[in-house]
């Protein structure tokens, strides 16, 4: 997000000085979630899937290091 926006403000500077038309470019919608760690389990919640609770949960969202991993949006499929 800080990409796009640091690409418009370069945008908005170059319309200022030299005349250039500006092209924006806006972010894209995306589903609000949340992944919260307690004890050996997580709490998550998706649009998709509500809030839900569990250990299994707990190693597709975190893995080993409470740390989001990218396998989790392929794993995430699979689970729902």
């Amino acid at each position: 997000m800080g990409t796009r926006a640091a690409e418009n403000i370069f945008q908005q500077i170059l319309s200022e000085q030299f005349g250039i038309p500006t092209a924006l470019r806006s972010w894209p919608k995306y589903p609000s979630m949340i992944g919260l760690a307690v004890g050996k389990q997580a709490v998550v919640y998706d649009p998709e899937g509500g809030t839900r609770c569990s250990e299994d949960l707990m190693k597709v969202y975190f893995g080993d290091d409470l740390a989001f991993k990218r396998k989790f949006w392929v794993t995430r499929r699979i689970l729902m």
